[in-house]
């Protein structure tokens, strides 16, 4: 099984952290996100971006301690596969849909960002190459084609999601604590080779266990909320 082609071309890996304390310093630096971006509760603005991009991998984790918004395309080349690792209350929305602990989030393509956090939020997203997601896919036996990502959101049993979570954890402690760890060629190899198949694993499970219980995905389908129904949190 091979993850990624060794003759596949990328530039260098990257990795970038940075805080702010101010809404439009924030707001320019994820600019290269395709996203706009609203605060939505009173006070001085205090948040985070950290940032990294392996081959065909990239990890970007925000917090931020005011309620906010983010609306933009998504890049047609990624899947972008989300989580909250706030949880208790309801700290995301996303479509006007409530995200939850158990909740992976955000990946048709073909739907732009539409984010709506509470204060204190912390999200984590993995994007990945919509090619090398696809070959490795069809290379795990999985189908996860245009009718699963059209749902956007998978809600996965607990024990099902709790390595992938904990690996999403992982990431957004190094890229925080230990970000020169993520510069290393050895622990970039690593998380690439480690990470893509288990979140490939863990999506397409659940895809099956749902197939088995029923001849569509109406279990996973995301909910449908117009804009009249977004509050401001």
């Amino acid at each position: 099984m091979s993850v990624i082609s060794n003759n596949d071309s990328h530039p260098k890996p990257l990795v970038i952290t940075r805080q702010f304390n101010d809404i439009d310093a924030y707001a320019e630096a994820i600019k290269p996100l395709n996203v706009t971006s609203n605060q939505l509760t009173p006070g001085l603005f205090v948040g985070s971006i950290n940032f990294a991009d392996f081959r065909g991998l990239k990890f970007t984790q925000v917090n931020h301690n005011q309620g906010f918004r983010a609306e933009g395309p998504k890049s047609p080349r990624d899947l972008t596969f989300a989580i909250s690792l706030k949880f208790g209350e309801t700290q995301v929305l996303s479509h006007g849909c409530p995200i939850k602990k158990q909740d992976i989030f955000g990946f048709d393509r073909e739907r732009e960002t539409d984010i709506v956090t509470k204060k204190d939020a912390h999200i984590v997203m993995a994007s990945v190459d919509l090619l090398i997601f696809q070959s490795l896919a069809e290379q795990m036996g999985y189908d996860l084609g245009e009718k699963f990502l059209k749902q956007n959101l998978i809600r996965l049993h607990p024990s099902s999601l709790r390595h992938l979570r904990a690996y999403y954890q992982q990431i957004a402690q190094m890229l925080i604590e230990e970000p020169s760890l993520l510069m290393q060629t050895q622990m970039q190899s690593l998380i690439v080779e480690d990470f893509l198949p288990l979140l490939i694993n863990t999506l397409g499970k659940s895809a099956l266990q749902n197939r088995a219980q029923s001849k569509n995905f109406s279990a996973f389908l995301p909910c449908q909320k117009s804009r009249r129904d977004y509050k401001v949190l």
